[in-house]
């Protein structure tokens, strides 16, 4: 479907992989909200404060994987063609 998406309105890879994540918060964001949890979320972050770096540290290396992995799939496919 991205790759549909991708051709049609020429968005470049890593703009779409920012406005995929962008959406995915939001709809993850409203989800909480509509459900309650969000004082479930805020009672366990105070009980258990240290898990917000773990937090921010799986966002980045999630970011960093994605980034990395078109790298990857790039040279991979350059190294074949020629």
């Amino acid at each position: 479907m991205q790759d549909k998406i991708r051709d049609k309105h020429k968005v470049q890879a890593y703009h779409m992989m920012f406005s995929m994540n962008i959406w995915s918060c939001l709809w993850a964001l409203i989800g909480i909200l509509v459900t309650g949890e969000y004082g479930g979320f805020l009672n366990f972050l105070q009980l258990y404060p240290y898990v917000i770096g773990n937090i921010f540290l799986l966002g980045l290396t999630g970011a960093i994987g994605q980034v990395s992995q078109k790298q990857h799939y790039f040279v991979e496919k350059t190294l074949c063609l020629y």
